[in-house]
């Protein structure tokens, strides 16, 4: 089975998904990466181990349609994954997706939380809109709050999954055998938004200062 992912910036955690879907027999796993103009938006967790030898970058110049076209024309992907719903490249996705007879899908976390009741109504309405007319069978939902949202916005027929993100986390297990010094520090680099869970972490380490005093330090 051909699978594509269709994204506009370069993400490390859909290569590993990548090499972790092509390790299994009978499935490809190829991503589709529209606009290098975002590659900066992320530059801080770009690793160089990462191959894009076998995947598709849009060469700078080159308009969108007509690659993304041509990515479709060469890969025939089986199964199309859409990482976004209002972007330019999620305007076409769908369109090919249907030319090509690939079963198409989102994946996608929660949208951002408009700050009037007004404007989430918008947003709810645009979605809806959306959504009826590109028909997805599934949706990939980065978290619980994202799933609730999708399972009321997407017609019946859409399959919603919870789909978190995809970590190698090897690396962090061989370290975990080693002697660690407390305190344990905790780091959260992000935006101060509903949807990166601010209120919960924020509980989460208070219990553990309860619980274990001294022992973990953290910091926004």
């Amino acid at each position: 089975m051909r699978i594509l992912f269709v994204s506009n910036i370069i993400s490390p955690f859909w290569l590993e998904l990548a090499e972790a879907v092509e390790a299994m027999e009978g499935f490809a796993f190829r991503a589709a990466f529209c606009d290098l103009s975002l590659r900066d938006r992320g530059k801080h967790w770009q690793r160089s181990e990462f191959s894009l030898e076998k995947h598709f970058v849009r060469p700078r110049g080159t308009k969108l349609h007509s690659w993304l076209e041509q990515v479709f024309d060469s890969y025939k992907p089986q199964v199309v994954i859409c990482g976004g719903v209002r972007t330019n490249f999620a305007q076409l996705a769908p369109k090919l997706s249907s030319k090509y007879e690939s079963i198409f899908g989102y994946f996608s976390e929660q949208p951002n939380k408009s700050a009037s009741i007004f404007k989430q109504n918008i947003k709810k309405i645009i979605y809806r809109k959306i959504f009826s007319s590109t028909r997805p069978k599934f949706f990939l939902a980065a978290g619980d709050r994202a799933a609730d949202i999708y399972r009321q916005w997407t017609p019946s027929t859409c399959n919603v999954a919870v789909f978190p993100y995809y970590q190698n986390l090897s690396k962090a297990y061989n370290s975990a055998k080693k002697k660690i010094d407390l305190p344990i520090r905790f780091l959260f680099s992000g935006r101060l938004i509903p949807r990166n869970s601010i209120r919960e972490m924020a509980a989460a380490f208070e219990q553990l200062a309860t619980e274990r005093p001294g022992q973990f330090s953290w910091c926004i």
